[in-house]
């Protein structure tokens, strides 16, 4: 079970000044193993309510501490207007669209992703034209019990929806997602879609290595290119190491349209503010 903790647990509860006002509000949960946060906005960008809270899990399965703090929560009593739900894994792949058939996703994931117990899903980029095969693992699909007609996706979802198109196409740009041991790496060589891959990292030395090769790989000048950091792993510690090989990165400070009250840093909170932009 995850670790009780009276004032975490009071801080969790759904504000109570919010509750009549939950049927327009866009509740979004982005789930890490160790971590969960949480957001809700109103139609716009204002947003009323975000917290982050770290778990313990005593359990033998990854997500059992996470699953049961949210089973402990009131969050499930309201109905909002939009539910969406994410989740950090590295087990996903893309592929080009027109590689997908019906029945036989499972064989393009497994070929490079060891075999799973999760049921398999798969998005379409009609942008890009690629497909994106991932994982839901069980005891994440069991929350729709607790947020009937919720949207669940892998983080990388989300993440190639914002990334894609860059903003800047006149120059590579790479965009890094950091959260809880999990890199998760967007290359766009001058506005067109290079790679989205996942990596297990342990602090910003790791981070800087996949970053570089990425770059080496693609043939990409990293001193050249825009970096954009996010993820409760980006510190001014990452942002000043990376800036020793880069003349243009930094840290995601989040879209003006958004009413921010926090103190904290945006980009610790970007993966659950993520869903209010793009989903």
């Amino acid at each position: 079970m995850s670790v009780f903790n009276p004032e975490a647990a009071a801080r969790a509860l759904f504000p109570h000044e919010l509750a009549g006002r939950s049927t327009g509000l866009h509740f979004a949960l982005h789930l890490s193993p160790k971590e969960v946060q949480v957001s809700a906005a109103e139609t716009g960008g204002e947003v009323v309510w975000c917290d982050r809270f770290e778990i313990e899990n005593r359990h033998s399965e990854k997500w059992a501490g996470v699953i049961r703090f949210i089973e402990e929560r009131n969050w499930g009593k309201y109905v909002f207007r939009k539910t969406t739900v994410s989740f950090d894994t590295p087990h996903f792949t893309l592929v080009p669209a027109g590689f997908v058939q019906q029945g036989k996703e499972a064989e393009l994931l497994y070929f490079q992703q060891p075999r799973l117990t999760g049921t398999i899903e798969t998005e379409q980029f009609s942008d890009t034209g690629i497909a994106l095969i991932y994982e839901l693992p069980s005891e994440i699909k069991s929350m729709a019990g607790i947020f009937p007609g919720a949207r669940f996706f892998p983080v990388a979802s989300p993440l190639l929806r914002y990334c894609s198109p860059p903003r800047d196409k006149n120059n590579h740009s790479f965009f890094l997602y950091a959260q809880s041991g999990l890199l998760v790496l967007i290359a766009h060589r001058k506005g067109v879609f290079q790679l989205c891959n996942p990596f297990d990292v342990q602090g910003n030395e790791d981070i800087l290595y996949h970053l570089a090769n990425a770059s080496i790989r693609l043939g990409m000048d990293l001193s050249e290119a825009v970096i954009i950091l996010s993820g409760n792993l980006v510190s001014e510690d990452l942002e000043k190491l990376i800036g020793t090989y880069s003349r243009h990165v930094s840290i995601w400070e989040g879209p003006a349209a958004f009413s921010w009250k926090k103190e904290e840093v945006a980009a610790q909170f970007f993966p659950s503010l993520l869903h209010l932009l793009c989903v």
